[in-house]
């Protein structure tokens, strides 16, 4: 076992190695010239010139990656372009906020999709599972900036039952109560494409563990359908469906850019996407890395927990 965790941690070491290397150099390699960004196209090109030098962007690309590396190892991400801000303070709230929208959207897809997915895998071929595959099929084409919209224009402007956007109130807001009910739209709409994702492979995986030898047992001596779900069944499916919530997980965190961009919510993904607007570099690398980070190790989590069950699983 021990062998096992060190070997994932030096895999996790080396693709995070080559995280940061393809994120470094697609930004060096794109379109477009910072100082230019920065100081406008009517500048003249010494004040570009100091700008570059200032920034470091006239040294060679290897130095600058060497240099970039040592300070993110140690904490420092540099400083915004935009805000002039140190860019760890302008990235860790609001990873914390896409990590609170990711937990809530997780839970609402985890919730529907197995539940949705172990009554269909139970009832294959019947009116439940007919149903419920045609509407995950539906909710999983839909775009997220698509279906926000509509839940924008449903519940908060025809009903007025939650907010458009924001996480709290303009003014006298932000208890708990307050940020929950902000929350609600966001995390139904960032749910759908996990919760139809779930809802698949989990009744894929049921089905193909209910046709196994020792479920056929279990029916034969008279194992009732809820005894024979979750105590004969569960266990053996639960490594899978562990796979699918890291993989939504990891997805939710960095893949929730339009839900944030559509209702205004003050996460990472909305950060991404006014750097990149604004071609601040310094906080577009952070952003990535974090999300990367997040995803990898989300991964290498549900490795080890696979690991241990495993183990149980053939010693039990």
């Amino acid at each position: 076992m021990i062998q096992a965790i060190i070997s994932r941690f030096v895999r996790f070491a080396f693709v995070m190695f080559g995280v940061s290397v393809v994120v470094f150099a697609l930004l060096q390699l794109s379109p477009g010239d910072v100082a230019t960004a920065l100081l406008g196209p009517q500048a003249s090109e010494t004040a570009k010139e100091a700008l570059r030098e200032q920034l470091g962007l006239n040294q060679p690309v290897t130095l600058q990656y060497m240099i970039w590396l040592k300070n993110t190892l140690q904490g420092d991400f540099g400083t915004s372009l935009i805000s002039r801000n140190a860019v760890l303070a302008e990235v860790v709230p609001r990873y914390l906020n896409s990590l609170l929208l990711a937990a809530a959207a997780l839970f609402v897809a985890v919730g529907l999709g197995v539940v949705v997915g172990i009554v269909s895998a139970a009832r294959q071929g019947g009116w439940f599972d007919r149903i419920s595959m045609g509407l995950v099929q539906i909710l999983g084409a839909m775009p997220p900036f698509w279906l926000g919209l509509v839940l924008v224009y449903i519940f908060a402007l025809q009903y007025r039952i939650f907010p458009a956007s924001g996480m709290t109130k303009a003014f006298g807001g932000g208890d708990a109560w307050d940020i929950a009910n902000h929350l609600v739209l966001p995390a139904l709409t960032a749910a759908a494409a996990s919760a139809a994702v779930i809802v698949r492979m989990v009744r894929a995986v049921f089905v193909e563990v209910l046709t196994s030898d020792y479920i056929a047992v279990a029916i034969a001596r008279g194992v009732g359908t809820r005894q024979l779900m979750m105590k004969h069944a569960m266990p053996n499916s639960l490594p899978h469906i562990l796979n699918i919530v890291g993989l939504q997980l990891g997805y939710l965190i960095g893949g929730a850019l339009f839900t944030e961009v559509v209702f205004a919510w003050p996460g990472i993904g909305q950060l991404l996407y006014q750097a990149i607007l604004g071609r601040d570099v310094a906080v577009v690398q952070a952003c990535v890395l974090f999300i990367a980070f997040s995803f990898v190790l989300i991964n290498l989590a549900v490795d080890l927990v696979n690991e241990m069950l495993s183990r149980k699983l053939r010693h039990s």
